[in-house]
């Protein structure tokens, strides 16, 4: 049986480029799901710039920022700027999904959008 990775729940579906290679495709959007059960995609075409600090990731797209608050969010960071990422959601329960998985998986407590095409 295939260890658990915290990863997987960003990184599915990883489909293969052909059956003799190992890597994974690239994803083409982002999904996002934000806290008010509104989802919306960005095209990676569109990613200009990420950036990271501990406990903040801004994803940077021609328009708009998503950015993503957590914990151990290295990992998340190098699969997102590898175009890795199909979606990304606030983790439910934070506390026990740190508690069951490694400290150096992603636990996501917030996401907000500023997208400057909006018209809200």
């Amino acid at each position: 049986m295939a260890e658990h990775n915290g990863l997987d729940q960003y990184l599915r579906p990883s489909a293969k480029k052909s059956p003799k290679s190992k890597d994974t495709s690239r994803a083409v959007m982002l999904d996002v799901h934000l806290p008010d059960d509104e989802q919306v995609a960005y095209s990676y075409s569109l990613l200009s710039k990420v950036r990271m600090n501990r406990n903040r990731i801004i994803a940077e797209f021609v328009p708009g920022k998503v950015i993503v608050e957590g914990l151990c969010l290295e990992p998340l960071y190098r699969a997102l700027i590898q175009h890795r990422v199909r979606t990304i959601r606030i983790t439910s329960d934070g506390r026990s999904f740190a508690s069951t998985m490694r400290p150096t998986e992603p636990v996501i407590t917030g996401i907000h959008v500023e997208d400057s095409s909006d018209s809200r």
